[in-house]
């Protein structure tokens, strides 16, 4: 799950857009659709669900670090 805290109600709403799109093509269309101050915020948010997303995979490594430990 893909938690982002502290963001305005208009961001969930871009949020929701972005979520709603079938292809890399039909997210470009809506970023194209929108305002250039609307387009930076989408462009903010897809990084911070990346970030997110990147945050989740790796969580806190412990794995990763019991192995590194070793050497």
């Amino acid at each position: 799950m893909i938690t982002i805290k502290g963001i305005s109600k208009r961001h969930v709403q871009l949020l929701d857009e972005m979520w709603a799109c079938d292809s890399f093509e039909e997210f470009e269309q809506l970023k194209a659709s929108h305002s250039a101050e609307d387009q930076l915020i989408i462009d903010s948010l897809m990084r911070m669900v990346l970030a997110e997303c990147i945050d989740n995979d790796l969580g806190d490594m412990a794995e990763a670090k019991e192995l590194l430990s070793k050497f």
